[in-house]
């Protein structure tokens, strides 16, 4: 990886990382980079990017879809080993931006992707993927928007409520209106297919939910989970509609729908940089997931000493 950053000076190539470690995961907004280098790296930087070896200034790599990973720069240490001087910078992608900052209060009457994308997204300078606009799963309705509540939270309300989606932004700030990516599945498998030297299996009973109960106005609503009764698992959950969140079922959907991320998760150490992998469907070839279809939950690519290793976590739990 070779890196830049930008200050109040303009954009400068950065010298050579010591060691770097960039995490992604399945629902939490901003992804996040911890490089560390050895040298006379600035202390006053905005932003900083990784981009693909070979590319020497970072207008070239934007141009040719080189960019890594680009993020805001929140904390930048120097440390002294006697002579020595070494800087690590911790910076997050550009959902930071949406997270820190605080939007309007007010309220939307059926609003649209490209409305909220036009008040919450586009101003941040971060693009929308357009192979991602949908049309909204819920024709009507209205957003109310408190006081305090960041951009992301306007996003992410909308894309949960009226797209029954997990937004994203991803390495490179773009935005998607799902997490999930279809038609890209990345198969593991140390024949035909992404080798991992490394795999541990975890089967976890205790989060599951196996019935809710949902008070509705016109009474109560039972929404169960066959998978997880014919498993065994005896848990249920009881909600009051006139309370919860989007005040419809997909309420009751959700909390079944967590308690299922998890279930089983399959952990994967690959050699080299994956990418921007969270999001996409799986296969793995090991005995204990019976050629089941996961999600690419969480990563964290880690490279020191000339040599890059990722840590994929495969999870159940989305219709896939």
């Amino acid at each position: 990886m070779i890196f830049f950053g930008e200050n109040g000076s303009g954009t400068v190539k950065l010298d050579a990382a010591i060691r770097v470690e960039i995490n992604s995961e399945y629902g939490v907004p901003a992804d996040d980079m911890t490089v560390t280098f050895s040298g006379s790296v600035p202390l006053d930087l905005w932003k900083i990017y990784a981009v693909q070896d070979g590319f020497e200034a970072l207008k070239e790599a934007k141009a040719e879809n080189g960019v890594l990973f680009a993020g805001i720069v929140d904390e930048v240490t120097a440390r002294y080993d006697g002579a020595e001087r070494k800087v690590t910078v911790y910076a997050r992608s550009m959902a930071a931006l949406l997270l820190d900052n605080e939007c309007e209060p007010g309220q939307y009457i059926d609003p649209t992707s490209d409305v909220i994308a036009a008040k919450h997204i586009l101003p941040f300078g971060i693009c929308e993927c357009t192979a991602q606009k949908v049309k909204s799963k819920r024709t009507g309705g209205t957003m109310t928007l408190m006081r305090g509540q960041s951009h992301w939270a306007a996003v992410n309300t909308f894309c949960r409520t009226f797209l029954s989606s997990v937004p994203r932004i991803d390495f490179t700030g773009r935005f998607r209106t799902d997490t999930y990516l279809e038609g890209e599945d990345i198969v593991f498998d140390n024949e035909s297919g992404v080798f991992f030297s490394q795999a541990s299996v975890k089967v976890k009973r205790c989060k599951r939910i196996s019935k809710v109960f949902a008070r509705t106005s016109g009474g109560m609503v039972t929404v169960s989970n066959e998978r997880a009764a014919e498993d065994g698992i005896v848990r249920e959950r009881r909600i009051d509609l006139s309370d919860s969140r989007t005040g419809t079922l997909s309420d009751a959907d959700r909390i079944i729908e967590k308690g299922e991320e998890g279930a089983l998760t399959v952990s994967l150490l690959c050699s080299g940089y994956l990418g921007d992998a969270v999001g996409r469907g799986a296969y793995v070839s090991l005995p204990e997931v019976n050629g089941g279809r996961l999600l690419v939950y969480k990563t964290k690519y880690v490279e020191s000493g000339g040599s890059g290793r990722t840590t994929v976590t495969l999870s159940e739990g989305k219709e896939l």
